[in-house]
């Protein structure tokens, strides 16, 4: 199989031929173009690579495989003055960057938010649209913002490193090294890529106190990620890994003082480097000396562990749930009923009466209650489990799909804590309950259970929960988030007595 990394040592080398036949004199647009290809063809997948997370699922195997007919056109698009045929040739990689933002975007909501390392490198995706966006623009002759040539490629090309690498490697580097510096450097290239952006805007609107200002932010996250590179070369027994990540420590502190420099002499109004000057050394410092021996030194340094995460499953990309990825996932925080921000929930409806005594063998409680048991309370439409025991065990892991909406659907686990079937204090009670996993939208227990009054033969469906938020995301969303939970526990009692009736038409399969 083609892999990213493989996308990379096929991409330095296309630029290397290129290079050595292109013959172009050494301007500017030159050396933004040579920049903006190593960043497509060597730079994006190895970045990728990182991130990638080597499973099977469609939207990333889109993206492997797309990356080729997409960086063939951007190479091909790069062969043509700026103008028609160039902007066609450029709308595949358009669409690939738009792909990797959607990545982005995903990757972030199905955490439900932070840690600030795994939202850098979210950040980091999404910015790359960015890059896409001007390469398009360059390619197609445009003057967005009223910036002409050589500032949509020179932007495109930024944005392919600053945009895309420098978050990447802050989210890896942070998640190697921990601490409160970590951090920083995150919120900080998280923020100061933007800044820069708008501080160049209103630069060339002579607002150049702002443009000052931007780039100052951007310096102070890029040195506090230098200093978690050195950390980590200081403390890596490896010699190659080592020195890649001195280097790029140092690369980058050296980067960031040309850019130190430029935005200050800008604002003074006392230019002592040109934009030929910065692009033939602040650009191949970062590119050379810091972004590709950073990736290249990640790449040897053992992976961390990936942060627990719901599943968002898009079928329409291919996507198909993994249910093994929950398998030895820890519980969730403990919820204790009453407590600040805990919900409890009780559904309850009642079920065709069987009479007095033990339930019947083919009666409605038995009905109902080998769908709780076998987790079919829910609609299929809405909910089924990815599961084969039938019916449920103590310990099991518990895997749903939720169809949030056609196109999106939910992936998310709990594990059974306890299996009841049996008759306590006149009721016959059968179903079982689960508490959440880490990475689950909602922290709490669950409640499945049909029960029967023995003396009088009255059956009911009975679906209780003891919940609260689980994520950062979910917390925002708190008012949908509830809704539709109340909604799902009421289809499940209804869903219970269609069973218990016979009125689902069929036998289910989970």
């Amino acid at each position: 199989m083609w892999t990213l990394r493989r996308a990379a040592a096929c991409g330095a080398a296309v630029v290397a031929c290129r290079l050595a036949i292109s013959g172009q004199a050494l301007d500017v647009v030159a050396v933004a173009t040579t920049l903006l290809l190593v960043g497509a063809l060597v730079a994006v997948p190895f970045a990728l690579a990182l991130v990638d997370p080597g499973a099977m699922r469609g939207r990333w195997w889109l993206a492997r495989l797309g990356w080729w007919p997409a960086a063939g056109c951007l190479v091909t698009s790069c062969s043509f003055a700026p103008g028609a045929a160039a902007a066609w040739l450029a709308i595949p990689w358009l669409l690939f960057t738009l792909l990797i933002a959607l990545l982005g975007v995903l990757h972030a909501a199905e955490r439900g938010g932070g840690p600030a390392a795994e939202l850098a490198i979210d950040a980091g995706l999404v910015f790359l649209a960015v890059g896409g966006a001007w390469t398009f623009a360059s390619r197609a002759g445009l003057s967005p913002l009223g910036f002409v040539e050589p500032w949509p490629l020179l932007t495109a090309a930024h944005f392919h490193f600053a945009g895309l690498v420098l978050p990447v490697v802050a989210g890896r580097a942070s998640r190697l090294a921990t601490g409160p510096l970590g951090t920083l450097a995150c919120a900080g290239v998280v923020a100061g890529v933007p800044a820069v952006a708008v501080g160049i805007t209103a630069g060339a609107r002579g607002l150049a106190s702002i443009e000052w200002l931007a780039a100052l932010l951007l310096v102070l996250a890029a040195l506090a990620i230098a200093a978690q590179l050195a950390w980590l070369a200081a403390r890596c027994e490896r010699l190659l890994p080592s020195a890649l990540l001195a280097l790029a420590s140092l690369a980058l502190c050296g980067g960031m003082a040309l850019v130190a420099v430029y935005a200050t002499t800008t604002w003074l109004g006392t230019k002592h480097l040109s934009l030929l000057e910065m692009a033939q050394t602040h650009a191949p410092l970062q590119v050379f000396g810091f972004a590709l021996p950073a990736l290249w030194a990640l790449h040897l340094l053992p992976r961390p562990e990936p942060i627990a995460q719901m599943q968002i499953v898009l079928p329409w990309l291919g996507d198909r749930p993994a249910p093994q990825a929950f398998a030895d996932r820890p519980f969730g925080p403990e919820v204790t009923p009453g407590a600040r921000g805990v919900a409890t929930d009780r559904h309850e409806c009642e079920l065709p009466p069987e009479p007095p005594g033990p339930p019947l063998p083919e009666g409605p409680f038995r009905r109902a209650a080998a769908a709780a048991r076998s987790y079919r309370s829910f609609p299929a439409q809405m909910i089924t489990g990815l599961r084969t025991a039938d019916p449920v065990v103590a310990s099991e892991t518990v895997v749903a799909r939720y169809r949030m909406l056609p196109g999106l659907h939910l992936v998310f686990a709990a594990r059974v804590v306890e299996v009841f079937d049996g008759a306590i204090d006149g009721t016959h009670r059968a179903g079982f309950v689960y508490r959440t996993l880490a990475g689950h939208p909602e922290c709490g227990v669950e409640t499945f259970a049909v029960e029967k009054d023995l003396a009088t033969g009255r059956v009911r469906a009975v679906v209780s929960a003891h919940s609260r938020c689980g994520t950062w995301l979910s917390r925002r969303l708190r008012p949908l988030a509830r809704r539709l939970q109340l909604a799902a526990g009421r289809a499940a009692v209804a869903n219970l007595r269609a069973i218990a009736t016979g009125a689902d038409g069929s036998a289910r399969q989970a």
